[in-house]
């Protein structure tokens, strides 16, 4: 065989290889419609006369094409009544893997309803109860993907309870529920260094001081981004090794959920009570954000917004659809390409693109996973 003609076969079939994996071409194996997850006597609950519901909440990616998705694990008053989980899912086969992020204890995670990916790892946030009266169950725990292994578990400090997580080149970044602080914890030790003690306060973000908590974390490049969660939700950019404020925050609207970095570079910003995207541009200096770039309505009550590529991928959990926008049209009246509902009742909360057309969602009120065509929702 011809050496350099069998080389260049190889190089062009390895490069048709990678570029059905880059764009749109690329398509993911079907995700089954509907996959159950762990229910009655499967979620331990404390008390077995009280039974639980899965509420399964945040997904983050996997190896092998898996994700992984936080339960809940709540009562009927949606208070903690079982340890806090995590289950990997493998879309295609409805495979689910149970992990119990809180070790032996079954106390010591609670209300585990944020996973976010950190590299080679998984963060996981266990909220714990919001009665002031019970402590236990907060934490951020570090588990393993590649084995399902819980690997170290921090406490937040006094005052703290954990909302959202994003980690950065140094620390690990978590915000809380109750005020608009954050604390943090350094990568290598796992221990306590923002709001560790006197010499290390907490960060303060600069946002209305009432009713006011961190809805969401994301650390892009050399910058911390923060939400305020608030009827004047605002968006703060901070050092992510330091915690200093960089510039001024920018209104983004009423009760932000949730943000990504879209393919364009911008951030895109949903707002639970205004129904709005509102997408910002990150400056050297600044921040520009133009305010109700997308209007779903307020009735929407959006949860959640994925980015792949040209699209935005948005959860309107009180409408129980979920949508796909296309970033490259311009028309604000055809950026909606596609809307999918996820069952009556089913009240969605996050989503998971698979390719361009194909994502997983978590039905919070449902319990469980549903996989989702937008070729098959897609308007004329």
């Amino acid at each position: 065989m011809n050496r350099s003609v069998s080389t260049r076969s190889f190089t062009l079939a390895l490069a048709a290889f990678l570029a059905s994996c880059s764009g749109g071409s690329f398509r993911a194996p079907p995700p089954l419609a509907s996959i159950p997850l762990p229910s009655g006597s499967a979620l331990r609950p404390f008390d077995p006369t009280h039974p639980t519901r899965p509420a399964p909440a945040v997904i983050a990616s996997g190896p092998s094409g898996s994700a992984f998705v936080s339960l809940t694990n709540l009562d009927d008053n949606f208070a903690p009544g079982g340890p806090g989980m995590l289950v990997r899912v493998q879309p295609e086969t409805g495979v689910t893997t149970v992990i119990l992020p809180g070790g032996a204890d079954d106390h010591a995670c609670t209300n585990s309803g944020v996973v976010r990916n950190d590299g080679n790892r998984l963060l996981v946030v266990c909220t714990g109860s919001f009665s002031a009266q019970e402590l236990r169950g907060r934490a951020v725990i570090e588990v393993d993907p590649a084995t399902n292994a819980p690997l170290r578990m921090a406490a937040p400090p006094a005052g703290f309870q954990p909302s959202y997580v994003a980690g950065g080149p140094r620390k690990i970044w978590v915000g809380d529920f109750g005020s608009a602080r954050l604390y943090s914890l350094d990568r290598n030790t796992f221990a306590l260094a923002d709001a560790a003690d006197e010499s290390h306060p907490a960060i303060q973000l600069p946002c209305p001081a009432s009713l006011t908590y961190v809805a969401d974390l994301l650390v892009n490049g050399n910058d911390l981004f923060a939400l305020c969660g608030a009827d004047e939700g605002y968006l703060v950019r901070l050092d992510p090794e330091s915690g200093a404020v960089k510039g001024d925050k920018v209104l983004v609207g009423a009760q932000p959920t949730a943000m990504t970095v879209a393919g364009d570079g911008r951030l895109a910003v949903v707002n639970s009570v205004s129904g709005t995207i509102t997408m910002v541009t990150i400056g050297a200096q600044t921040m520009i954000a133009e305010v109700n770039f997308f209007s779903f309505g307020k009735s929407a009550a959006l949860q959640d917004v994925r980015a792949r590529g040209q699209f935005l991928y948005t959860v309107a959990s009180a409408t129980n659809t979920v949508q796909k926008l296309d970033l490259s049209v311009k028309d604000p009246a055809k950026m909606l390409v596609a809307e999918v509902n996820t069952g009556d009742g089913s009240n969605p909360w996050n989503i998971l693109p698979l390719d361009d057309d194909q994502a997983i969602v978590s039905n919070f009120i449902a319990g469980n996973i549903v996989g989702v065509d937008f070729r098959k929702g897609a308007r004329p």
